[in-house]
């Protein structure tokens, strides 16, 4: 008669049985979930992460995003060890597709927006002729390569009229005579 013994590794559970001690609340959606790599996980997903760091309010005001920001004013977010620009991810998560290498625009122009019906598609094209009839170009001395100011171009602009050649008028303000050549044709500084 063969005598049973215990078995000697520990009894199979199933893995839900054996993973409810990692069972967590959502903060931000308070589903239940069980963590799948870190138990420090705060969220139940990527879209509940995300979300819980925009301050959301209605459809026509903009959702601020209360996180870290680059240096250019944008929200960012960090998805598997890289940094996205927050407000194409809210693109992404929203409308369920990739923005893929086109532009995402505001409407609104607020960089620190993530409402997804202030985002748009556009190409460079579209971001630049948006840029330019809003009238958010970095134009003049705001532009952070400009050797001149606002108030050097009325002083070139007579000295062209005096007759003073463009190689002369471009020493004395240290520029190339191609930029004084611009201004005369109205090609740059015609904001001024």
């Amino acid at each position: 008669m063969s005598v049973l013994k215990p078995p000697t590794h520990s009894i199979n559970r199933s893995n839900k049985m054996s993973k409810l001690h990692l069972l967590r609340t959502c903060q931000y959606c308070q589903s239940l979930f069980i963590p799948k790599h870190h138990s420090h996980y705060k969220h139940c997903s990527l879209s509940c992460r995300f979300w819980s760091k925009v301050e959301i309010g209605p459809h026509n005001k903009c959702w601020i995003w209360k996180a870290g920001c680059f240096t250019d004013g944008y929200g960012l977010f960090k998805i598997a060890g890289r940094l996205k620009r927050a407000h194409r991810v809210a693109f992404q998560l929203s409308h369920k597709i990739s923005p893929g290498p086109a532009q995402v625009l505001h409407e609104c122009d607020n960089t620190i927006c993530c409402n997804p019906d202030h985002l748009f598609l556009g190409s460079t094209q579209d971001n630049t002729a948006d840029r330019v009839k809003k009238n958010r170009s970095a134009r003049g001395s705001k532009n952070g390569s400009a050797k001149l100011m606002e108030a050097d171009i009325p002083k070139i602009r007579k000295l062209l009229f005096q007759g003073f050649t463009q190689e002369t008028i471009a020493k004395q303000f240290k520029i190339g005579q191609a930029m004084i050549s611009s201004i005369k044709r109205g090609e740059c500084w015609g904001h001024v």
